[in-house]
């Protein structure tokens, strides 16, 4: 898997960031070219926070989403 997320990933205790670098199967990114993640034949679906851009750039690229608002609008949008 891919998580992407700038502070986000700071809230991974260091050893739960080396037990994803150990797994082979997962990346974490603090910032990844959404459009062209959205694009690759390997994304089965996306879990976002339901931001209006995510939902279209999702949306548009005919991918599945997981949906986890947490502020504002993004409760509605989802």
């Amino acid at each position: 898997f891919l998580f992407a997320g700038g502070t986000t990933n700071k809230l991974l205790t260091a050893e739960h960031r080396e037990e994803i670098k150990k797994s082979g199967r997962a990346l974490l990114a603090g910032f990844v070219p959404q459009q062209a993640v959205l694009k690759h034949e390997a994304i089965g679906w996306y879990l976002c926070h339901a931001g209006s851009n995510s939902i279209s750039e999702a949306f548009l690229n005919e991918v599945p989403m997981v949906l986890w608002p947490y502020s504002i609008d993004q409760p509605l949008i989802a």
